[in-house]
């Protein structure tokens, strides 16, 4: 058992929905069986602090402002200047909370699961003003894209430099491990290289799935698509919904049935809302989860969902990873997923499925007709892989890739780290 103490801070934490509550979730139940005692710093409006101490760690909802929130909208789409002034504000607020919360404190580790621009200049205003002498190991986890891939041959942005410079003055720590950098896949690591000049560490999913208990085994009966996790556009949703009205609408694949977590509006590249076709929401076949979705319900959907379907725009997902791809495919579960982009490099590694092209709903309606005519071929495959998906995102290994080195029993910090 270790006797490490870890600072989650993450301005992320802002409700039960979507990735950062599930993943603190599942950083804390790995912690936990380590003997890691755990402190989870949240948004001070999150009212799901009970979920989370079910797993035995302290939360603080100390944090100010989030840049998920309304705090930041006053400063973006304003130009260049008016950013990094939110950036600024963003990383002033940080120091603050985090300089209250550290007061009279020490941890072995301060680990960032979302960190942005702001952050990485919050942590270095902390270590100018002693953090290190609180904290003796910084981690950082880069897990959004830094390019636009929008572009065919996207380069870093001159802006971006601001990136270089700030991990140029953690330079010497980075090097002898006191500052670690890490991303959520290779793809993103190569990214920050040429943005930072800095190595990344790629490092697994901490989401330990069982396999699902509702596997078919044979074909001729009723199938169900789904996607789980908080709407936005860059998922696809609207692709999956028109295709799934195509499907209800014909005779091509009776037994295909659609679970979609459809809870909040979707606003479209021109501003409006996009709204799903009537005919489609008012089908037998089809079930529309409109709420927030507690943990048990999230895990329900989960199980129900036979094939997860996840239509994600490429130009967003290139090297961006997907937690409900990882928690599907360590159930075992097949999955219609778009090309070129992180997903086909995870699916080709630790899950099965489909492929279809980007943004193309004729490609995705044939992709559903596919998995429902090769069920029993797709689903024996997923199931296979998902043993390796879940060997892969062994919560051991992630807290080995996490600290730097394994945890076995108690974990001395060296002597010249903690003088620096």
């Amino acid at each position: 058992m270790s006797n490490l103490r870890l600072l989650i801070f993450d301005p992320e934490l802002t409700s039960i929905a979507g990735h950062p509550f599930e993943y603190n979730r599942a950083v804390a139940a790995v912690t936990r069986r380590r003997g890691v005692h755990t402190t989870v710093m949240a948004h001070k409006g999150f009212a799901g602090a009970g979920y989370l101490e079910k797993e035995g760690v302290t939360v603080d909802p100390g944090i100010s402002r989030s840049p998920w929130l309304g705090d930041y909208l006053r400063f973006a789409d304003r130009g260049l200047v008016f950013e990094h002034i939110g950036i600024l504000a963003q990383a002033l607020s940080n120091f603050r909370d985090i300089r209250r919360h550290l007061a009279g404190r020490r941890y072995d580790s301060l680990f960032i699961p979302g960190t942005n621009l702001a952050d990485v200049l919050t942590c270095y205003l902390l270590s100018l003003c002693g953090l290190f002498r609180s904290v003796d190991q910084l981690i950082l986890l880069l897990r959004y894209d830094i390019l636009d891939h929008s572009r065919p041959d996207p380069v870093p942005a001159r802006k971006l430099i601001v990136w270089r410079w700030l991990f140029a003055l953690f330079g010497k720590r980075i090097a002898r491990g006191q500052v670690r950098l890490l991303a959520d896949s290779p793809r993103l690591a190569a990214d920050y290289l040429r943005v930072t000049g800095k190595q990344l560490t790629p490092i697994s999913w901490p989401r330990e799935m069982a396999p699902r208990s509702l596997q078919r085994e044979t074909d001729g009966f009723v199938l169900t698509f789904g996607m789980t996790g908080v709407a936005r556009l860059e998922k696809g949703i609207d692709l999956l919904l028109d295709a799934a009205a195509q499907i209800v609408a014909s005779s091509a694949a009776p037994g295909a049935r659609f679970l979609v977590q459809f809870d909040r509006p979707v606003e479209l590249p021109d501003g409006s809302t996009y709204q799903p076709d009537a005919a489609l929401l008012a089908s037998s076949r089809v079930e529309i989860l409109d709420h927030e979705l507690s943990p048990d319900e999230y895990l329900d959907a989960l199980e129900r969902i036979d094939c997860m379907v996840l239509p994600y725009r490429a130009q967003f997902y290139r090297a961006r990873a997907s937690a409900v791809a990882i928690e599907a495919a360590g159930m075992g579960t097949p999955m219609i997923y778009t090309q070129d982009c992180w997903l086909e490099d995870f699916v080709s590694e630790q899950g099965a499925g489909v492929a279809v092209v980007n943004e193309d709903v004729a490609s995705l309606s044939n992709a559903i007709l596919t998995v429902m005519a090769e069920w029993p071929r797709i689903s024996a495959d997923a199931a296979e892989r998902g043993v390796i998906a879940r060997q892969r995102n062994d919560g051991e290994a992630f807290l080995t890739t996490l600290f730097g080195r394994p945890l076995s029993g108690d974990i001395p910090v060296d002597a010249d780290r903690r003088a620096a």
